[in-house]
């Protein structure tokens, strides 16, 4: 120990030498890639606390949902990290190897690795941490992100601090394990063939982690909710750690099976393309497939993060039904009288004719007076008629005899009630009362016979038909909103005798309108110019919920690019890392077209199992979660559909991939000048 704490200045001097060994393009990409990490890193950290109401408290659910994001996000920000800090890995375990067989001990080794691997990383790690925080520091100062910012970004100290210590350890741990095969026997890293022989452990993690989410998958789901619909947290805590596990797993499982189908290309004698291709895989399984690791990760991170796009829309009633107002429609827009003379020149057909409008329900001021309308059991009612005694006769509805407050009046058609309710029975030309199905189904009614109507012009009585109008509650709900309650309505045709003499002119008007922002836009301008108020159909959450989304879509877009990121520098660095081997392989007389093929099939092979493993993995891990979570508006047990969402995904990411092995491709057989090879 004391012979290398004396000869450390000359083992660093040495590591930073085998740094500018290596080129430019290395030490560059390790030194961009590590400030590109650190700062992603410290968005992850910061933003979801960013995202939150200062003023609220956030429940323990909120914030493991936020955890989640953030570890989704970070997977494979770090896995870019290890893609990084193994550039070139076989040419400088080549060199460490050379240096150990001249002398240099163990000890001073792993020293010169350290130097050689974390020089750069702690300097792209410094200053990825003073972007982040000038960024911050600008954007909170000119506003950038106030729609989705509720509070400032979080820059402290101790963040960076702990980012940056947390890059280097990564940095160390990578770099001595990476040398632990040439500290014993250095003679095995200097060789380019030595066949690696991957244990089947690697298959263990995977299959755990895939059981414990089956095992989530077929659960009694109804006895896991407890009387408010809530899961508990052990719940939550055990899918969470299922889907970390299956994660993690693919990077570790995909070379052992790359390697399986590497032995049977390297035996096969019929496609020399493939031959090659398997031969370099079965000697190299995990190095070539390290450089697909992080987009593996960042696919089956993203499907997760679509799960959650799909609760946030899905998973809304007040969403989806704010989201068909604005989109395919109808929408109820309401025109209230703002100046009466103004909106007197107007008529209900001047607002029908207006483009988009579909249908249009004049709305007056008027009152009701009935003898009070009582529900009661069957039997209850049976007693009473024959006893002779009604208990309603002369009582009032909103009178001290009163037992309940008047109905509302609808003045209108059928057509017309029929734009916020789901009904059967509805007669024109007579008045009903509007009561709910499953009320006629759970009891009887002692009716008024007649209704006294207050208008602005005089009184009316007229007759109530013994007909009534059944109102299927569960349909309206589901067709207009669940908040809509169980009232009832006394309906009058505003042709019925009598009635129009009454009225006065409409206090408001009614409108059903083609979905979209065009349309309300227009009403908007009419009810200004004609001495209306509009009031347009709410549309918060639906914004809100966008908001949201566009940020959800961002972090995936971030994620994938990161993946492909990992994926471009990983497959180029091999590609120049192989540049010897190719040489020869053209010196003896393999074509280049067959070089190409063979470069082709080695991408295709890893990446392709990668994302198809990423896919299935993660599409079963947000099945467990859409099953097992009770969303508003959906029922416990019911699947949130994001196949749509997927394909969506997959289709930029399949030809990402094809322009990133095509991307491998131009240098291949190029011819090798001697200063290349000796750098190697």
């Amino acid at each position: 120990m004391k012979g290398t704490l004396r000869q450390l200045p000359a083992l660093v001097s040495l590591g930073l030498r085998l740094i500018r060994a290596g080129g430019v393009a290395r030490w560059l990409t390790i030194f961009i890639g590590s400030t590109l990490v650190s700062t992603l890193l410290l968005t992850a950290y910061a933003v979801p606390g960013a995202l939150q109401d200062p003023d609220l408290v956030i429940p323990r659910s909120e914030r493991l949902k936020h955890l989640q994001l953030v570890i989704l996000f970070a997977i494979p920000v770090l896995a870019l990290l290890f893609t990084v800090l193994r550039l070139s890995s076989g040419t400088r375990d080549r060199r460490l190897a050379s240096l150990r067989l001249i002398g240099l001990g163990p000890a001073q080794t792993k020293v010169v690795a350290v130097v050689e691997g974390t020089a750069l990383v702690l300097l792209g790690a410094l200053l990825g941490g003073g972007i982040f925080a000038l960024v911050a520091k600008i954007a909170d100062a000119w506003g950038w992100g106030s729609q989705w910012l509720r509070q400032p970004l979080a820059v402290s100290w101790k963040s960076i601090t702990a980012v940056v210590f947390l890059v280097v350890v990564i940095a160390v741990i990578v770099a001595v394990s990476s040398i632990r095969v040439l500290l014993k026997d250095p003679r095995g890293s200097r060789s380019e063939a030595a066949k690696a022989n991957l244990s089947w452990w690697r298959i263990l993690p995977l299959f755990t982690g895939i059981g414990v989410l089956v095992w989530l998958l077929l659960q009694d789901h109804q006895k896991v909710f407890n009387e408010y619909g809530v899961l508990p947290d052990w719940w939550t805590l055990v899918m969470f750690g299922g889907w970390v596990v299956v994660g993690l797993s693919i990077p570790l499982v995909v070379p052992l099976f790359s390697s399986w189908i590497a032995r049977w290309l390297g035996d096969q004698d019929g496609w020399l393309a493939g031959r090659l291709a398997g031969r370099r895989l079965t000697v190299e399984p995990a190095s070539a497939t390290r450089s697909v690791a992080g987009l593996a990760l960042a696919t089956y991170s993203s499907i997760i993060v679509l799960l959650f796009i799909a609760m946030v829309t899905q998973g809304s009633g007040r969403f989806v039904l704010e989201q068909s107002y604005l989109e395919q429609g109808p929408q109820p827009i309401s025109l209230k009288v703002f100046n009466a003379e103004q909106a007197a020149e107007i008529s209900q057909a001047d607002i029908a004719a207006l483009e988009g409008v579909k249908h249009v329900f004049p709305r007056f001021k008027v009152t009701s007076e009935h003898e009070t309308r009582l529900n009661a059991s069957p039997a209850y009612l049976e007693d009473l008629t024959e006893g002779g005694l009604n208990p309603v006769e002369g009582a009032l509805c909103g009178s001290e005899t009163g037992s309940v407050p008047c109905l509302e009046v609808v003045i209108g058609s059928c057509a017309d009630y029929a734009q916020f309710r789901v009904i059967t029975d509805c007669q024109e030309g007579t008045v009903q009362i509007a009561s709910n199905a499953w009320q006629k189904s759970e009891g009887s009614y002692l009716s008024p016979s007649e209704v006294t109507l207050t208008g602005q012009r005089g009184q009316i009585t007229l007759p109530l038909s013994e007909t009534e109008i059944l109102v299927d509650l569960e349909a309206t709900q589901a067709r207009f909103l669940k908040g809509v309650t169980e009232d009832e309505h006394i309906v009058i045709p505003p042709a019925y005798p009598g009635v129009s003499e009454i009225l006065g002119p409409p206090r408001s008007f009614a409108i059903t309108a083609d979905g979209g922002r065009d349309v309300q836009v227009s009403l908007t301008q009419f009810a200004e110019q004609n001495g209306f108020e509009v009031v347009l159909p709410p549309s918060q959450t639906y914004e809100k919920t966008m908001l949201g989304r566009a940020a959800l879509l961002t972090l995936i877009a971030s994620i994938i690019g990161i993946g492909l990121l990992t994926v471009a520098v990983g497959l180029l660095d091999r590609t120049v890392e192989r540049r010897r081997a190719v040489g020869s392989l053209v010196v003896i007389g393999v074509p280049v077209t067959t070089l190409r093929a063979s470069q082709v099939v080695q991408v295709l092979i890893p990446m392709v199992l990668s994302v198809a493993l990423a896919v299935l993995t993660g599409s079963l891990s947000a099945q467990v979660f859409s099953v097992l979570l009770r969303f508003e508006g959906l029922g416990v047990g019911d699947p949130i559909n994001f196949t749509a969402d997927i394909i969506w995904v997959a289709i930029p990411l399949v030809i990402a991939c094809i322009g990133v092995a095509l991307a491998t491709l131009p240098g291949l057989g190029a011819r090798l000048r001697p200063e290349v090879l000796r750098r190697d």
